[in-house]
């Protein structure tokens, strides 16, 4: 794009009259668009015909919904129009911008609101989000992400593919010691909003978990095994996990005395097992 010299040649350049509102260096307001009657109005309006404004930046069918979001303003009509005729030219806008926006629509505070404006204008079905009316909004942008299945399609990282697979998987268990355990608060705490379950009896029953990982199971390996005569091998695997589900159902209480007990009277089972 070339500068120009001329304020309102640069003005019409940009997408949105509210975003024309200029101040010189004394302070004073320069409205040469009337962005301040849009403003007002609570409007979005494109600078110039909004049929050519969107084709030359396709950005700007988001952005649009974005501000409108965030603002909590109707987007005019003629707007509206532009971005339906024209929302199949979102497949030529890459996935990480089209995320970009996507993310700042569903963290708003407006944001069923925004959800409710890409429903409208057909926008879900080229963005590719097939269950977006599903859509349960929570406090947390993964748990949103999780709810949407576009894992294969959107970029994540390696973390935040970790984070959205373990919620999907617990958004299918009832939430319970076991699942705090094997997931962790961070996780059933998503859940637990997209579920509409009180996040503070979770983080009570995290705190009263019994065991938070298996270093804290009291079993001593070594002496059972010499008081059994085995050897420590795949059998112990399938032990553990059978020790964490038996202490976290209550079944078990995580003393070594107890636990050695508990895998002596099941031990043909474990040995067994493979």
């Amino acid at each position: 794009m070339k500068y120009v010299n001329s304020l309102i040649d640069d003005l019409k350049r940009r997408d949105f009259t509210i975003n024309t509102i200029c101040m010189d260096s004394k302070g004073n307001v320069i409205d040469l668009l009337h962005a301040k009657e849009d403003l007002n109005n609570k409007l979005i309006k494109t600078v110039g015909d909004p049929q050519i404004r969107l084709r030359e930046d396709i950005l700007r069918i988001l952005r649009a919904v974005r501000f409108a979001t965030s603002l909590n303003f109707k987007i005019c009509d003629d707007v509206k129009q532009a971005i339906i005729d024209n929302g199949d030219l979102l497949g030529n806008l890459s996935y990480t911008r089209k995320k970009e926006e996507l993310t700042k629509i569903f963290t708003s505070p407006n944001a069923p609101y925004g959800i409710s404006l890409l429903q409208e204008l057909g926008l879900d079905k080229h963005l590719e989000l097939s269950n977006l009316s599903d859509l349960k909004v929570v406090d947390d942008i993964l748990g949103i992400w999780a709810q949407l299945d576009v894992l294969d399609i959107y970029p994540f990282s390696k973390v935040e593919k970790e984070t959205i697979v373990k919620v999907k998987e617990a958004l299918d268990y009832d939430i319970d010691n076991y699942a705090l355990y094997k997931y962790g608060l961070y996780v059933i705490s998503i859940v637990a909003s997209i579920k509409n379950i009180d996040k503070k009896s979770i983080t009570k029953m995290n705190a009263s978990l019994p065991i938070k990982s298996r270093n804290e199971i009291q079993l001593d390996v070594k002496k059972f095994c010499e008081a059994h005569n085995i050897e420590p091998s795949y059998w112990l695997k399938n032990t553990y996990e059978m020790l964490e589900k038996e202490i976290l159902n209550g079944h078990l209480v995580n003393e070594q005395e107890a636990i050695h007990s508990f895998i002596a009277n099941h031990l043909e089972d474990v040995l067994v097992a493979k």
